[in-house]
């Protein structure tokens, strides 16, 4: 019989109402031992419904793995109402959430860190297990074929301080592949972590107030300062979510379309007999549904 290991998973999250509905069912409705997942929500700062949609997951389905948690730790990260696009985004705070969340780590054997973003297959955590790697990622696709979250180092020797380039061939393998950055869709074994391996930021560049790099890359440096290899795989390929719909803002809006979401997302289960609940726990369901 096969030993599954035990994973915590989920991520930080803030201002995501729009997705974080389908977000956390996609986690919820991974083909890995529910008993072996403890999902972890960390709400940061949020000025949306974010928080009361995690709320409303955990309290109908929360049954349905070991744990689900939802965590809340403002930073006093200043509003942005920029175009996305120019955003002046500090990456110090964006580490400073990161390590926040891994600090709610237990006794699980890896941490499967998943941008709220992104909607993830049922194949994609056990695909990432089966892969028995410290730092294994599913490739996601951005804004065009080659823009993926594959990257490698142009100075290997110097790591994000001689820049990275897009692995533009990323989009096209199919296979388990070595690289130099990812993240976004990220399963890390504690191993990493007990080695002391922490987000950070980089020094902006002269004039600038923030670096444009992001958190991610002095974290995978520094994991392979300590000997991991960092490993993507073109077989798994989540959904990335980046733009919100028309109705963003609209709590009326946001509830009424998770609820159809989750009433056909049980349907299917139901159907596909996958969890089996007792005939109690099916009744509870189908009442809460239909009262909300």
């Amino acid at each position: 019989m096969i030993e599954w290991p035990k994973i915590m998973l989920g991520g930080p999250v803030r201002d995501r109402a729009w997705i974080c509905g389908e977000w956390l069912i996609a986690l919820l409705n991974q083909d890995y031992p529910p008993e072996k997942m403890r999902i972890v929500m960390l709400v940061n700062d949020s000025q949306d419904e974010t928080r009361e949609v995690c709320e409303w997951i955990r309290d109908r389905f929360g049954w349905m793995v070991s744990s689900f948690e939802v965590h809340e730790k403002n930073f006093g990260c200043k509003v942005d109402n920029t175009n996305r696009a120019l955003r002046n985004r500090d990456m110090q705070q964006f580490a400073r959430v990161r390590n926040a969340w891994l600090d709610l780590r237990r006794d699980e054997d890896y941490l499967w860190t998943v941008d709220s973003d992104i909607v993830c297959q049922p194949s994609i955590l056990p695909g990432l297990v089966a892969n028995e790697k410290d730092l294994c990622a599913a490739v996601i696709m951005n804004n065009s074929e080659w823009h993926t979250n594959v990257l490698h180092w142009l100075k290997p020797e110097r790591g994000p301080q001689g820049g990275f380039y897009w692995d533009t061939e990323a989009s096209r393998k199919q296979e388990l592949y070595q690289c130099d950055l990812t993240g976004a869709c990220m399963l890390i074994s504690r191993r990493v972590l007990d080695a002391g391996i922490r987000y950070a930021a980089l020094e902006p560049e002269p004039g600038e107030s923030n670096s444009w790099e992001g958190e991610d890359p002095p974290f995978c440096f520094e994991a392979q300062q300590a000997g991991f290899t960092l490993w993507a795989d073109g077989r798994l390929r989540p959904d990335h979510r980046m733009h919100p719909p028309l109705y963003r803002g609209e709590k009326s809006a946001i509830f009424t379309s998770m609820f159809a979401d989750l009433t056909q997302w049980r349907a299917q289960q139901v159907r596909a007999r996958r969890f089996e609940p007792s005939q109690l726990k099916k009744e509870k369901i189908l009442w809460q549904l239909q009262r909300d």
